[in-house]
């Protein structure tokens, strides 16, 4: 039954979401107000053992607020370890991360430097500093022994949509001026940040075609948390990672495809292209616009934080 809706899905979505033939074409694709996500955060930092979360954190009404406090200050210190993070609290409502608190605790017989910040990344990232989506500006510490101080940082941007982990930071500096990890926390339930839909890129892979090319295989995720079907054309470009127009200038871009999303829904679907691209490294970037009235809105981007690698 549910191959047989899912037929029925795409068929109408190919048959009732017109494109305009603009939308249709390769390049010139730049949807308005196009963001470009960071790049992912390479951070020389040590996981930790990750805590126990009591429970996910109940949705709350849409005018409410859900106040998210971990205790997270028992755990045993490791030797040389200067600060220690006590507690996370998340200010977070629908669909929004209003502001992350952290308090850090100097556990040391002296006054000691260090840093600490946030970071946001996909939920299956087992290393979340190498492919962080966002990471909030490092606040400086300067505390002496065994005291305690609670920063406040505030929301991410709001370009910045879809389901991340959590994880907070801190580093400490040495006598001699040296920088390296102190203490890290991930917070094991995700976060729904931005609109109640979005697409995200969980896989890319490119094998030889044995013509000269390269047989590409993109997986998107979309998720649809809303009681509305939403019409939609999905796309995504290939390009060089420091390029900054990939929509325009990227080595190959995909048509815009239509789909319907059902309403609380999540789907799968994995693109395949022949593309022929010169050896290098490239980056692989999804794109997701809202079809308004017959016209394709920009409404979020992915970028696959892994690089493609073309031999």
């Amino acid at each position: 039954m549910k191959q047989i809706l899912t037929i029925i899905v795409l068929l109408y979505a190919a048959a009732t979401l017109a494109l305009p033939a603009r939308a249709q074409e390769p390049t010139g694709l730049a949807p308005t107000n196009t963001p470009i996500p960071l790049p992912p955060r390479t951070l020389e930092a040590t996981p930790t053992e990750k805590p126990l979360a009591e429970a996910p954190p109940p949705f709350p009404t849409p005018s409410g607020t859900t106040p998210i406090t971990l205790d997270v200050g028992n755990r045993a210190l490791w030797d040389g370890q200067v600060f220690q993070i006590e507690q996370i609290e998340i200010d977070w409502t629908p669909h929004a991360l209003n502001a992350v608190a952290l308090t850090v605790r100097n556990a040391t017989d002296e006054t000691r430097r260090g840093l600490v910040w946030y970071l946001l990344a996909p939920p299956d990232a087992a290393a979340p500093w190498q492919r962080a989506v966002y990471a909030a500006v490092e606040q400086p510490l300067e505390l002496a022994p065994d005291e305690s101080i609670r920063i406040t940082f505030p929301a991410p941007p709001d370009d910045l949509i879809g389901e991340w982990a959590l994880s907070v930071w801190v580093h400490q500096f040495d006598a001699d001026g040296a920088r390296q990890h102190s203490d890290g926390v991930v917070y094991d339930v995700p976060l729904i940040v931005g609109s109640p839909f979005f697409m995200t890129v969980d896989q890319v892979e490119a094998f030889p075609d044995g013509l000269g090319g390269s047989l590409l295989f993109v997986t998107f995720t979309f998720r649809n948390d809303s009681d509305a079907v939403i019409a939609v054309g999905y796309s995504y470009s290939v390009s060089a990672p420091d390029d900054l127009t990939p929509w325009e200038t990227g080595a190959y871009n995909l048509p815009f495809q239509p789909l319907l999303l059902p309403p609380r829904s999540t789907l799968s679907i994995t693109s395949r292209a022949v593309v022929d691209l010169p050896s290098g490294g490239y980056r692989v970037t999804g794109w997701l616009q809202e079809s308004v009235d017959g016209a394709l809105q920009f409404h979020n981007s992915s970028v696959y934080t892994e690089p493609l690698q073309i031999p």
